[in-house]
């Protein structure tokens, strides 16, 4: 159009926002150009004329005007959407007035320009048209992407809620769903502190509001406060849970921040310990009543040899790690710890015998019955006769498997969520998770399978072998020519472990199967045994 009238200056589209400000979408001017208008500028000299022809929706012309580039003849054409009638940018001609020629434009530069105007009408309605399907694959995308992100959470093992800056819940799992009878629906997007009424039966600040703002008083609530850089740690007694029955619960805060570092929100994870401080409590009030009844203790009282050999063990050994204390006692005490424990408890020991001080809370796996380990903490002190000599070491060791694993768990949890709340992708995110677990559980491999297409391949893993995956990342029955096998209803078939759990089939009544539809057993290698007629699997391949 600009070589066809070389007094045509600009050529520009021009669209309105919802505060009705006419803004810049393109113009005809190079970038590196004085004049050049980028995409979002608003244009201020817009007359009413044109702000109101996204309601007349019919072309006009207009000036002579003056604007900040200055004075001009505009030619003004709505874009029509052809689907739904309405007015999606208006493109515009300005020609200096100076030069303006009536009869010339008139009857050859506007009718001229007008029939390229119309062909660039359509091509400019096909553009748009493509970048709002653009935009809309997008938008589905990235909701897809939340609702991934969203059904991890709504998993996770620990109760979890989180709020925005304004105290509006904006998460309410299902174990949160579970630990206060209340459903997600009707706690989302309630304010004023409602997320404390399950919990202490009324509108109150609790830890998640010293994220946003110091409290002293609230301090004073949870005397076992704990501050992990930006993260809090704490316990409290909740007096409404359970139908006002009341629980102990540990919580863990977090500051939820946006890409700034600005703090726009909070998430917290609870868990129930009400077991544990029972636990505790019945632990102290038994050391009290029954400190010098060593046959009663509920935990192992035992006496080591100068070389370590046990001389006496409490029956609590038998309760706890099932040897009858026959097979016990006259054996090394290196029999039953886990070798890279060893180092540790042979350090302790050497400072009980040098230094005649009791030596308190050495942790360290011992070897259950099973064949499973389990986390003691064991406290001593060595005795010596009048000349000095070691007599022995005398001790007493406490399970702390439950507390161990609490903790694993919370750091488990703790660590999910703060991956969850940062900026990285889904994959990405998915990724660290699965090696946390990995990490923090002690498993040897780790993975998650989705669904692409009709198959269930791993979207992230931690631990497999590179043969293992070739062969076991696809679960589809394939026939003969390689094609995906269907049963009669036309559903494809999956095979092996994954594929039962994955096709909703699992039977709770069965011993392998769980009521919530998983599988599992400690010892793969039973099912090898399986007789085909007592297998839920299809086509197992046993691989795993």
């Amino acid at each position: 159009i600009r070589l066809g009238n070389s007094n045509c200056r600009f050529i520009y589209l021009l669209g309105r926002d919802a505060a009705g400000h006419m803004f810049f979408f393109v113009d005809s001017e190079p970038a590196h150009s004085k004049d050049h208008s980028p995409p979002g500028q608003i244009y201020g000299g817009a007359s009413d004329e044109l702000r109101g022809s996204f309601a007349k929706k019919k072309a006009f012309v207009e000036g002579p005007l003056p604007d900040e580039w200055g004075e001009w003849i505009s030619v003004l054409v709505p874009l029509i959407d052809p689907e739904t009638g309405s007015v999606l940018a208006v493109l515009g001609m300005d020609i200096g007035a100076s030069k303006w020629k009536w009869t010339v434009a008139m009857q050859a530069a506007l009718p001229s320009a007008l029939t390229a105007l119309a062909v660039l009408f359509a091509l400019l309605a096909i553009l748009l048209q493509d970048s709002r399907r653009k935009h809309r694959d997008r938008q589905l995308e990235l909701q897809e992407n939340q609702k991934q992100l969203s059904d991890l959470i709504a998993f996770l093992p620990d109760a979890t809620l989180a709020i925005d800056r304004n105290r509006r819940v904006i998460l309410w799992n299902q174990a949160m769903e579970k630990m206060t009878g209340i459903p997600a629906a009707e706690m989302i997007g309630q304010g004023d502190h409602a997320y404390s009424i399950p919990f202490y039966g009324e509108r109150r600040s609790q830890l998640m509001d010293l994220v946003f703002e110091a409290q002293p008083t609230l301090f004073s609530r949870y005397p076992n406060l704990v501050r992990e850089g930006d993260t809090l740690v704490g316990e409290a007694f909740c007096n409404a849970l359970y139908g006002h029955r009341g629980a102990w619960v540990s919580a863990k805060i977090s500051p939820l921040r946006d890409r700034t570092g600005h703090i726009i929100g909070a998430i917290e994870s609870i868990r129930d310990i009400t077991a544990l401080k029972q636990a505790e409590e019945a632990r102290r009030h038994s050391e009290q009543k029954f400190r010098r009844l060593v046959e009663n203790s509920h935990d192992i009282i035992y006496t080591l040899s100068p070389e370590g050999v046990f001389t006496f063990v409490s029956p609590a050994w038998t309760v706890l790690l099932g040897h009858p204390v026959d097979q016990v006692v006259g054996k090394s005490f290196q029999d039953f710890v886990h070798p890279q424990d060893l180092a540790g408890c042979m350090e302790v020991l050497r400072k009980m015998a040098g230094t005649e001080q009791r030596q308190v809370g050495v942790e360290y796996r011992i070897r259950h019955v099973d064949g499973s380990w389990r986390w003691h903490a064991s406290s001593g002190v060595a005795t010596k006769d009048e000349s000095g000599q070691l007599v022995d070491f005398q001790g007493i060791a406490q399970d702390i498997t439950e507390r161990k694993q609490i903790e694993t768990y919370r750091n488990l949890s703790s660590t999910v969520l703060q991956v969850l709340s940062g900026p990285e992708s889904v994959a990405d995110s998915i990724a660290v998770v699965l090696s946390t677990i990995k990490t923090l559980t002690g498993f040897d491999a780790v993975g998650i399978r989705m669904q692409t297409g009709e198959d269930f391949p791993y979207a992230a893993q931690a631990g497999f072998a590179a043969d293992f995956l070739l062969t076991e990342n696809s679960l589809l029955e394939r026939g003969p020519d390689g094609g995906a096998c269907r049963d009669g209803n036309g559903k494809i078939r999956l095979e092996c472990t994954c594929g039962l759990v994955l096709s909703g089939k699992t039977d709770p009544a069965h011993p392998l199967c769980t009521k919530g539809g998983s599988f599992w057993t400690n010892d793969a290698a039973a099912l090898l045994d399986l007789p085909a007629d007592q297998d839920p699997r299809h086509r197992p391949r046993n691989r795993c």
